[in-house]
């Protein structure tokens, strides 16, 4: 199957909200408990450097976004690393394939450091 990085629309929140309820459930990907709506989490994600991985049939099966450490000044161009995958195309490499992505993207935009918290 082939795959397309593209950036993320406003029309794939359905999906990425999704795909983020899917890796709470799973229990290794983040430490939320409930998935935002989707006005909250493009309010916590930086609006540059959203991509969104998807499949020959244009279904979204990925996403990545950067969203701010801190709102203090001298961490401007530090951001949390955010890489999510349906269950279905887990262990694919997309998720490398997207952060590769997202970190050309990152100095593009002026990023400096990136960080993420890596579940066993």
């Amino acid at each position: 199957m082939n795959y397309e990085i593209r950036r993320m629309k406003s029309s794939d929140s359905d999906s990425v909200i999704s795909i983020f309820k899917q890796g709470i459930d799973g229990g290794n990907a983040t430490f939320d408990k409930e998935a935002p709506n989707w006005e909250n989490w493009d309010a916590g994600y930086f609006h540059d450097c959203r991509w969104v991985v998807e499949d020959e049939s244009e279904k979204v099966m990925g996403w990545a976004a950067l969203k701010p450490i801190s709102t203090r000044e001298c961490y401007r161009g530090v951001a949390e690393v955010s890489i999510y995958l349906d269950n279905a195309v887990q262990g694919r490499g997309l998720g490398s394939v997207l952060l590769k992505k997202l970190i050309l993207d990152s100095e593009e935009h002026g990023f400096w450091t990136l960080q993420s918290g890596i579940f066993a």
